[in-house]
């Protein structure tokens, strides 16, 4: 049997949404919901946090930058002047007292010899023979008389004497004998010679300073 419904569509009864389709859209909404509710949660609860930490964090960074470049300064300068206290130690280990030199030298010069000029030198370089140069005493001298003999005696003194054990040469002397009036009388003439003590360089062993290192802090 066919039946044929005349009535308009406006006035025919809706069907029902069936319910697989309804189920999908509540789960849907569900879905939304949810989603929505934690992005709420998120944004007005979590995400102050989240920035109150980030703030936080970046204010203990640039504390902890300011420290380690604090830290970097202090074991520059405590560098530095490990550096400058060894250069010191070497300059002082390394150079002659020559108070004590001149004493010595003091000790061998005969009482008949004087000198008319005295020089000390540092350790150098010299250009002619480019080599470096020890420290070195040099002497214009006068001995009296002429007897080649005294002047073998000087030597023989410095020789024997404790300054010969830091000298490291110590040329032969070219002398002239100068006089003074008449020529025949021993008394009035000298020899004239320059004496070159070329002492050894002093060579010290120094301990380099041990690194200073700032402990890193957590």
């Amino acid at each position: 049997m066919i039946k044929i419904n005349l009535l308009p569509r406006e006035l025919r009864r809706a069907e029902p949404t069936p319910w697989p389709k309804l189920l999908a859209l509540f789960l849907s909404l569900a879905v939304v919901l949810a989603v929505s509710l934690v992005y709420i949660y998120y944004h007005f609860n979590l995400l102050p946090q989240v920035k109150e930490q980030e703030a936080e964090l970046a204010e203990e960074s640039a504390r902890l930058s300011e420290r380690a470049a604090e830290a970097d300064r202090l074991r520059q300068e405590i560098s530095d002047f490990e550096l400058r206290q060894k250069t010191i130690l070497e300059i002082r280990q390394t150079r002659y007292l020559w108070s004590k030199k001149l004493d010595q030298l003091l000790d061998v010069i005969p009482p008949d010899m004087w000198l008319t000029s005295l020089e000390v030198k540092e350790p150098g370089f010299s250009t002619r023979t480019r080599q470096p140069t020890g420290p070195r005493i040099e002497m214009d001298c006068m001995l009296l008389g002429s007897e080649k003999s005294k002047i073998a005696d000087f030597r023989r003194g410095i020789l024997n004497h404790p300054i010969y054990n830091d000298i490291d040469s110590f040329p032969e002397f070219a002398w002239t004998v100068v006089s003074a009036g008449d020529t025949s009388d021993p008394n009035k003439q000298a020899m004239k010679f320059r004496a070159v003590l070329i002492l050894k360089n002093k060579t010290v062993s120094i301990k380099k300073p041990a690194k200073t290192t700032a402990k890193k802090r957590s």
